[in-house]
C-alpha cells in the first residue's frame, strides 16, 4: 500500500506542475476613440478611424480583398530616452488579430516604418490594416 500511495502522490504532483506555472492571459482592455492609452512610457491617443473600399485613385488606387481601415492617432513619448514606436495590432470582437499594414502607399499623413521619438515628442498621423477575405 506504500507504493501504491507513493506512485500515486508523484503523479499528481507532476500533473498539477504544468498547470501551477501557466500564466493566466492578460485582461482585455477595450478602449473608446479619443481615449488616452499607456504602454510603458509610450501615450497613445486614437483620434479617429475610417473604413475605405479603396486608397487613391485613378492608376495610383489600391483595393483591399475586404477594406481598409485608416487609424488617425498622436503618440508621445513620456520616458527620459528616444524610443521607437512598434507596429501595432487590432483584435476584433471575435479574437481576429490585424497587423498593421507596412504598405502606407497612397494612405494620406502616413506614419511610415521607423517612427522615433524623443523625450516629450508627441508624432500624429495615419496608420492601416487591411480586413482579409474571411475563409469559409
Amino acid at each position: 500500500m506504500r507504493i501504491t500511495f507513493s506512485s500515486w502522490l508523484l503523479t499528481a504532483v507532476v500533473l498539477a506542475s504544468p498547470t501551477a506555472c501557466v500564466k493566466p492571459p492578460p485582461p482585455i482592455h477595450v478602449y473608446r476613440i479619443g481615449d488616452r492609452v499607456q504602454a510603458g512610457p509610450l501615450v497613445y491617443t486614437v483620434l479617429g478611424a475610417d473604413w475605405r473600399a479603396q486608397i487613391g485613385e485613378g492608376e495610383q488606387v489600391r483595393r483591399p480583398s475586404r477594406r481598409f481601415l485608416i487609424v488617425h492617432l498622436s503618440v508621445t513619448n513620456g520616458g527620459s530616452e528616444t524610443l521607437s514606436m512598434p507596429a501595432l495590432r487590432l483584435i476584433d470582437d471575435t479574437g481576429l488579430v490585424y497587423s498593421e499594414s507596412m504598405d502606407g502607399q497612397n494612405v494620406p499623413s502616413w506614419l511610415g516604418l521607423i517612427r522615433k521619438l524623443k523625450p516629450v515628442d508627441t508624432l500624429e498621423g495615419n496608420i492601416l490594416f487591411e480586413r482579409a477575405a474571411q475563409i469559409l
